[in-house]
């Protein structure tokens, strides 16, 4: 009788132990659960601009202590990234890059486009004048397409659409002025350039800068005339 007591005392105290344990795995189990995490990463070298596809990410199961909502979605497709990212590194929402709804798609073909150039390059557009100065007009801009006609598509905000038309305009006006595409490395980590070209006062004027970069512009003027 006393025999039969402790083994059903065993009993009790091997079951109480099974549970414990099993109420352990499944709090672990759920512990795990919430640490996982469905994201998309990179299959090869992003350059800056690239535009995210089923064929350059892969979709992955993890294990991290990161909120889920910070790392790409299904949404993430069509976008385009908006710097380097190298082979197997996760996307997250920061990385996308997101339309601007003041920008536009502007057709310009009155600038020389290198043979090389094709669709998705990252570019500067750059102005060179008669006297050898040259300056950076646009910066960092996704050419999304070149035309059978010698044109080239970028989308541009209304400032850099006036930018642009101020180039083009002292293009006509000085002799053997020169308004030129230069593309960014491929695979390269390469910061954007700067905006260093002075639009004429028409443009100043509409955009409020005259004060600020008046006096310069008429400098640029001056040297271009007496060079021309």
């Amino acid at each position: 009788m006393v025999i039969s007591l402790i083994s059903v005392v065993g009993f009790v105290m091997i079951y109480q132990k099974y549970e414990e344990c099993q109420g352990q795995l499944e709090l672990r189990e759920r512990e795990m659960a919430s640490y996982q995490r469905n994201v998309y990463s990179a299959t090869k070298n992003l350059p800056k601009g690239t535009i995210i596809t089923e064929e350059n990410v892969c979709q992955e199961l993890r294990y991290m202590d990161v909120p889920q909502e910070l790392f790409a979605s299904q949404d993430a497709f069509g976008k385009r990234i908006n710097h380097d990212v190298e082979k197997g590194t996760y996307l997250t929402d920061a990385m996308l890059e997101y339309d601007n709804p003041q920008s536009r798609e502007v057709f310009i073909s009155e600038i020389d486009i290198p043979e090389f150039l094709q669709s998705g390059d990252r570019v500067d557009i750059r102005i060179r004048y008669n006297n050898a100065e040259d300056y950076t007009v646009l910066v960092d801009k996704i050419l999304v397409r070149c035309t059978a006609s010698g044109g080239m598509v970028l989308e541009l905000s209304e400032e850099e659409i006036l930018l642009v038309s101020s180039a083009i305009a002292d293009k006509n006006v000085y002799d053997n002025t020169k308004l030129y595409a230069v593309k960014y490395p491929e695979n390269k980590s390469q910061e954007s350039g700067e905006i260093t070209y002075i639009a004429n006062e028409e443009v100043l004027k509409i955009l409020k800068k005259e004060k600020k970069e008046g006096e310069s512009r008429t400098a640029l003027e001056e040297r271009l005339m007496q060079k021309q």
